[in-house]
């Protein structure tokens, strides 16, 4: 059964306290957040894909509401020249799916994890 959406948006999240005592939340994105969803709209069962403002991605997929949060994660590779290297979106044996997408000759790798969404 995948973790409740509380549990994991607060492994996905940052503070920063400042000098003053004020704070602030940061939440992880994705490079090219249109690319992902293009990706995702590929998956067979995949209905609906929204990308929201706090970063995740509300998906209905095969009926089921879920939730893509992404991790703070990204990874950066070096691309070889001349290697042509397409936007992927892949489920991962662990649950999670892997999102990787060039940009400026380099490869940015970035984990999300799957959640059900919480009830309206």
């Amino acid at each position: 059964m995948p973790p409740s959406s509380r549990n994991v948006r607060a492994k996905a999240a940052a503070k920063i306290i400042y000098p003053d005592g004020s704070s602030q939340k940061l939440y992880p994105v994705v490079l090219s957040s249109d690319l992902l969803v293009e990706e995702a709209k590929k998956i067979t069962g995949v209905e609906k894909i929204i990308f929201r403002m706090d970063g995740t991605f509300a998906v209905t997929y095969q009926g089921t509401q879920l939730l893509l949060i992404p991790e703070f994660d990204t990874q950066v590779q070096p691309i070889p020249a001349g290697q042509k290297v397409e936007p992927s979106l892949t489920l991962q044996p662990d649950g999670r799916l892997l999102y990787q997408v060039p940009y400026l000759d380099q490869l940015f790798s970035t984990h999300l994890n799957v959640t059900e969404a919480p009830a309206p």
